[in-house]
């Protein structure tokens, strides 16, 4: 033991930091360029040292000695040059998009007989597959008008901070116990149909509860201010609408805003009813937002049909509840119909993209045959869907209150759009098209057509869809008043100045509360009447 403690003492072992172990110290280099070539000692005044300043020389210190910093801080300095010079390089190649829709220049003085003069040399379409409106307004056929857009600088914008001033919490009055039966009536007669994913029998003792003790801070709270904020938005379709101003003072408005700011106990815990209150303030939201120029609502794209993003239906179809109420059946006929018509339109869409970009670019003769099979399988779809909720009748037949027959016809309309667009854009852009062709530029016309007349009975209704509606009847109309300013104008349905007109008279009913529809209105009524 003594020898042991002997050596131990005679061979210590000094403590080693980490850093020191892993660089080495390197001696820092500070002194100017004049002062280093002379092998002086340099006092580093800034901005010269004392020698330059008494010499008169050049003082420089070196900006790029990196002896000071270890290996490793050398490494990430290389790398953060990297990742700098990429994304330098990125933005460079990025395109500004423009923030709104540039309307045509057009010209005032030239007289309306060149008002539908197109392009002589044709263009071959960039996409072949459903656009937006924004994309729609800038199709060549749809600049050469000779007519000056101007849009009124006093329109508000119903999304904005300063058009929704912050409203108080519900009172008692709102949450009194007969007036939220009164809401908890509507909101299961025209909101939970369509989306059948409560308890009533549990929503109805929780809105009790809430409407006799106060709100508290709880998702339970939460759930039950947006079932009532949710019960103000919609009601029957044939219903006396109210305007956006109206609906953002409502008492559904201040309940929505108090179920907002309980929406953060949501945030911290997983559970079905904090799945209930995101999904329904996402619904909420979507009825109390007025802006056309909000393009973000209608690209993630819930309602709008044009304009959804490629999102992936379920995989698997939901189990029917153990129930003999033929309304919840029927809900859940709704529910499962649309699932099915969601998965056709996915499978159509993936199997076109295929196809388009193998097509050739001067026939679409290849595309037809498919075109056809399609269309079979979306009839036997249609064909196939429960008798409570079919829409295999014409759109004349289906009563206009019916709801769920209103949104499953919106959804198949898509489809019949989403299969004829090819068709119409090359229709639109003057490219030759054999017979075939032809017959199915009519058959697209025909659907856009149907889509106004369908969406008539919500054109003046308030409803969770109405601000994503409105783009894609305008659309529509534009596609309309786009080819009878082609060489194709033989093959518009009849009726469609009508529906066109409708459409023109619904964005006009809007325009107070949505900003850009009073431009819109007034450039597609100057269309229509400068067509022959």
């Amino acid at each position: 033991m003594r020898l042991q403690y002997i050596n131990l003492k005679m061979n210590p072992v000094a403590p080693t930091s980490r850093s020191s172990a892993a660089y080495p110290r390197k001696r820092a280099v500070t002194a100017c360029q004049v002062c280093r070539s002379r092998r002086t000692k340099c006092d580093q005044k800034k901005p010269r040292c004392s020698f330059c300043e008494k010499t008169g020389a050049e003082c420089v210190f070196d900006p790029t000695a990196l002896s000071t910093f270890d290996p490793a801080s050398l490494a990430i300095l290389d790398r953060l040059e990297a990742l700098e010079q990429k994304t330098d390089s990125f933005q460079q190649q990025q395109q500004p998009v423009p923030a709104l829709v540039p309307f045509p220049t057009l010209n005032p003085n030239n007289d309306s007989s060149t008002a539908y003069t197109i392009a002589k040399e044709p263009q071959h379409p960039e996409s072949l597959l459903p656009e937006n409106l924004d994309t729609v307004l800038k199709w060549p056929i749809l600049q050469d008008v000779n007519y000056q857009m101007t849009q009124s600088p006093d329109i508000p914008n119903p999304s904005s901070d300063n058009a929704s001033p912050a409203q108080p919490s519900p009172d008692g009055d709102e949450l009194n116990p007969k007036i939220t039966n009164a809401y908890l009536d509507n909101f299961f007669a025209h909101v939970h149909l369509k989306n059948p994913v409560l308890d009533e029998p549990y929503i109805r003792r929780l809105v009790r509860k809430v409407s006799l003790e106060g709100p508290s801070w709880d998702s339970e709270s939460c759930l039950a201010l947006l079932v009532c904020a949710n019960r103000a938005i919609t009601g029957p379709l044939l219903a006396p609408s109210i305007s956006a101003e109206d609906l953002r003072a409502s008492p559904g408005r201040r309940l929505f805003t108090a179920a907002l700011k309980r929406i953060g106990a949501t945030l911290g815990s997983a559970g079905i009813v904090q799945a209930q209150c995101l999904f329904f303030a996402g619904k909420a939201s979507t009825g109390h937002r007025g802006s056309l120029n909000e393009s973000s609502g209608w690209e993630l794209g819930l309602p709008d049909f044009g304009t959804r993003i490629s999102l992936e239906p379920p995989q698997r179809f939901p189990t029917l509840p153990l129930t003999d109420d033929e309304e919840i059946l029927r809900a859940w006929y709704f529910y499962l119909s649309e699932i099915w018509l969601w998965r056709l339109e996915t499978e159509i869409r993936k199997d076109m993209t295929t196809r388009l970009s193998e097509l050739s670019n001067n026939s679409l003769s290849d595309l037809a045959d498919i075109s056809e099979i399609y269309k079979q399988h979306l009839v036997a779809c249609l064909h196939s869907l429960p008798s409570t909720v079919s829409i295999s009748d014409p759109p004349c037949q289906t009563p206009e209150t019916d709801v769920l027959r209103f949104i499953l016809q919106g959804r198949s309309i898509y489809v019949n759009e989403l299969i004829t667009w090819p068709y119409i854009a090359y229709a639109v852009n003057d490219v030759h098209l054999g017979h075939t062709a032809h017959g199915w530029v009519s058959k697209g016309l025909q659907i856009h057509l149907e889509r106004l007349e369908v969406n008539q009975a919500g054109f003046y209704h308030c409803h969770h869809g109405t601000w994503l509606m409105i783009p894609t009847s305008a659309r529509s109309a534009c596609i309309l008043l786009a080819v009878a300013r082609s060489s194709m104008r033989d093959l518009l349905p009849g009726g469609w100045k009508e529906a066109v007109e409708a459409t023109v008279k619904m964005l006009e009913f809007w325009q107070s509360d949505v900003e850009g529809l009073a431009a819109l209105a007034s450039f597609l009524r100057y269309l229509l009447s400068h067509v022959a």
